[in-house]
């Protein structure tokens, strides 16, 4: 046993040949700097690591914030172009304006034209129908102004350019297209009323039969038209009428 602690001291002697012995207290110093540098870097990591996840936090609200304020654009853009439409502006350069208003009374009255039309070429042989006025270039357009067409000249002109006689039956004309109009928006089978105050006696025999014609063909169509006229030739066409005769002692009314 001897032998073998003095064997193995000689042998560890031999190793420590040639060699020079290190100064611990510089090991630990540079052990001790080491482990400092390893628990600062450990702090940078997880401060790192919590400025990454508050970034990625705020990259996703931008996203999110860039989403919606595109999505507000696209919106305020339809409203921008809704709100111009309705306020008769249009986007394209030399477009015709009209306001929204007038876009709805537009529709509505061109279905009323085109009703009275077919009352007005019957009254008038044919002659005239009724057109909406086209403004000039640049122009608020209203889309309610109207203007005829003559068959006969081939030109389109003022309604105010017609007779007493022509200008009442395009006024009768326009007055049955609107109760037709509004006929219709009721129900196509509700009957309608409608009343016609003078008017007749500017007209020639030829019109004013024309418009006897019309004016029973609407009242054999489940229509109820009333006349108030002094004229003696409605008074002979009419059968059904009622009678207000002007008397000393007051006025009489008598049906008839």
């Amino acid at each position: 046993e001897e032998d073998s602690l003095t064997n193995t001291i000689a042998r560890l002697r031999g190793q420590c040949e040639g060699k020079t012995r290190q100064d611990v207290n510089a090991l630990q110093q540079q052990l001790d700097t080491i482990s400092a540098q390893t628990t600062t870097l450990r702090e940078q990591e997880l401060q790192l690591h919590a400025a990454l996840t508050t970034n990625r936090a705020v990259l996703n609200d931008l996203n999110t914030n860039i989403t919606r304020m595109v999505q507000a654009t696209q919106q305020a853009q339809v409203a921008q172009d809704l709100w111009l439409l309705v306020d008769g502006r249009p986007r394209a350069t030399g477009a015709k304006r009209i306001t929204f208003e007038n876009y709805i009374l537009t529709f509505y009255f061109h279905r009323v034209i085109a009703a009275a039309n077919m009352q007005l070429r019957g009254m008038s042989d044919g002659r005239y129908a009724l057109v909406t006025r086209e403004e000039s270039s640049g122009a608020r357009k209203t889309g309610l102004d109207l203007d005829v067409r003559d068959a006969h000249t081939g030109r389109t002109r003022s309604v105010h350019s017609l007779s007493g006689g022509e200008s009442f039956i395009a006024s009768l004309a326009l007055a049955l297209g609107f109760a037709e109009v509004m006929r219709a928006g009721t129900g196509a089978g509700a009957p309608g009323t409608l009343f016609i105050d003078e008017g007749f006696g500017t007209l020639d025999d030829e019109t004013l039969s024309r418009a006897l014609m019309t004016l029973s063909a609407l009242s054999a169509g489940n229509r109820q038209v009333g006349v108030i006229s002094h004229v003696q030739a409605l008074k002979e066409a009419i059968d059904s009428k009622i009678i207000i005769e002007k008397r000393a002692t007051g006025s009489h009314i008598h049906v008839q």
